[in-house]
């Protein structure tokens, strides 16, 4: 619920008419998200079809208030954790890191992050993996991700391993 959220969202998110027009009861809060764009097909399904006990993993996006989740999240103006782990980890100290956090969804932006996946754009730079580990990043993917919804803008997986 969107009136649950510390006071700094309620400010950033409140600039947003929709938003406005939920918190003070004049509309619903998915009518609200969904005038504002955020809920789109990818997130409904998220919203709908992942159990709110499972945790979600967001590459090349932080703006994740909506998705009601426990959701691990790079800030803009930082190296994507995801890319960082993988290459410090490996594909199975990778997988072990997904495991031991309980992370069974990733929620891709492909606009910031397109496939393969390798390369993640933000406010904050451009970050790649590094050109040693793309290999075993894509037999990775291949091996540990499941597409499970897509729309214009996200593509969500579900952990395989």
């Amino acid at each position: 619920m969107l009136t649950s959220l510390p006071a700094s969202y309620l400010t950033t998110i409140g600039s947003s008419r929709p938003v406005q027009e939920y918190l003070l009861g004049i509309t619903s809060e998915n009518d609200a998200l969904r005038q504002a764009g955020f809920l789109t097909p990818a997130v409904s399904w998220v919203r709908r079809e992942v159990p709110t006990n499972d945790r979600l993993w967001v590459w090349g996006d932080e703006q994740v208030l909506f998705l009601d989740h426990w959701t691990r999240v790079s800030s803009y103006l930082d190296r994507p954790g995801f890319l960082t782990e993988f290459e410090r980890l490996g594909p199975q100290g990778f997988s072990r890191l997904l495991k031991e956090e309980e992370i069974r969804y990733i929620v891709v932006n492909r606009k910031n992050c397109p496939p393969p996946f390798t390369r993640v754009r933000s406010e904050g730079g451009q970050w790649a993996l590094r050109p040693d580990r793309e290999d075993a990043w894509q037999r990775w993917v291949k091996e540990s991700l499941r597409e499970v919804s897509r729309d214009e803008g996200l593509v969500v997986f579900r952990v395989a391993v």
